[in-house]
């Protein structure tokens, strides 16, 4: 959209769930399991627990799993990016 408030509202409308199951307010396992697996596709939720780890000694995932979660996760939306890009660049450029 070319409209900046729309993409604010559509943002918000995705960031605000993700950080709620992301184990900021609540860890991870105290959460139900399908809070549980909604936190597992949130990259969010990888960060949350390498800061939790490193603040508090405690994580909920290994950190191994931490790190390569979160390098993937920046790998997939990196070349989503990059796909989403060159569809569009000559749409801007004309």
């Amino acid at each position: 959209s070319d409209i900046p408030a729309t993409v604010m509202m559509v943002s918000s409308l995705v960031k605000f769930p993700l950080l709620f199951i992301s184990g900021v307010f609540i860890p991870l396992g105290q959460m139900p399991l399908w809070s549980r697996i909604l936190a597992s596709i949130s990259p969010l939720t990888y960060f949350v627990d390498l800061t939790r780890y490193s603040t508090q000694q405690t994580s909920y995932f290994p950190i191994t799993v931490d790190f390569a979660a979160i390098i993937l996760f920046a790998l997939a939306f990196l070349v989503a990016a990059i796909k989403i890009h060159e569809r569009t660049l000559p749409q801007r450029l004309s």
